[in-house]
């Protein structure tokens, strides 16, 4: 099911993240993704087995090392990759998860409805969590013309 605006809206507000998708690999989508939300407000908690840190943040192992117990997470990893992360956030007690467009699969959209995990999907949060960069912004506008952007 496609996620309303007010979804959209009600999750980027409530600003704190964990946060799946990191790489020590310097330029991956999911390092610039993390990088713009911390810069611009946004409490982004990174959860990497292997790394102690990313972009000057530190990583966490799991979502129980986190200081703070989380409602939201955001995942930018391979569908299968996801399916696993999906399956360790439903233990932890997740209520909300972003799932980064093309990062998806049937089985975890389906573990998330059966679980109750309000889930985001199909769409790209840099999209939404402002401001926008340009690309972003123009992305946006011509999903509004094409009545691809949630209502």
């Amino acid at each position: 099911m496609k996620a309303t605006r007010k979804q959209i809206d009600d999750f980027v507000n409530e600003r704190n993240f964990l946060f799946y998708g990191v790489s020590p690999v310097k330029g991956k989508f999911g390092n610039l993704v993390l990088k713009h939300l911390n810069d611009n407000g946004y409490n982004v908690f990174p959860v990497h087995p292997d790394l102690k840190q990313v972009i000057g943040i530190d990583c966490n192992k799991t979502p129980a090392d986190v200081n703070q117990k989380m409602n939201n997470a955001v995942i930018l990893l391979s569908p299968e990759n996801t399916e696993k992360v999906v399956g360790v956030l439903i233990a932890y007690g997740i209520k909300k998860i972003w799932i980064q467009q093309r990062c998806e699969s049937e089985r975890a959209l389906k573990m998330c409805e059966e679980n109750n995990i309000e889930v985001i999907s199909g769409e790209c949060i840099m999209m939404f969590a402002g401001p926008l960069t340009i690309i972003h912004n123009i992305h946006k506008w011509i999903n509004k013309v094409s009545g691809k952007l949630p209502a």
